[in-house]
């Protein structure tokens, strides 16, 4: 179900990635082209009104500087919730099985063979919560 939430900087990835999209909270499209520009209203944004672009900068947490309007995310959150809670489940399952593993019950090679997959396992999952496909 698509919805509309309040500008969140941590979204900044899924903005990027093309999964969520900005607009105004009157209803205009926003396409982020800077995030880090100095000042109090580091985000730039082209504003589309009436197949005319201009330029506006917003606060991290999404207040125009001038007009007093704010910037709004659009999205599927509720496959957000999922996907999230599907993963947090599996960190925990994964922690679980590893605070039960003693180091004295197998032999050094095999021990580090395990931490070895549990850092892999780990690295995978952050790059699935940030949407990463490098390894």
């Amino acid at each position: 179900m698509i919805q509309t939430i309040p500008f969140d900087i941590n979204y900044k990835q899924d903005i990027i990635n093309g999964l969520v999209k900005v607009q105004t909270n009157t209803g205009y499209s926003v396409e982020i082209i800077k995030w880090d520009a100095e000042g109090q209203f580091p985000i730039v944004g082209l504003v589309t009104v009436c197949n005319n672009q201009y330029a506006s900068s917003f606060s991290l947490d999404g207040k125009d500087s001038a007009s007093g309007t704010y910037l709004v995310i659009e999205g599927n959150f509720e496959s957000y919730y999922v996907e999230d809670k599907k993963i947090i489940s599996e960190i925990i399952e994964y922690l679980e099985c590893w605070n039960d593993f003693d180091s004295g019950d197998e032999p050094y090679e095999e021990y580090c063979k395990r931490f070895k997959g549990y850092i892999t396992f780990m690295k995978n999952l952050l790059n699935r919560l940030h949407g990463n496909k490098n390894n």
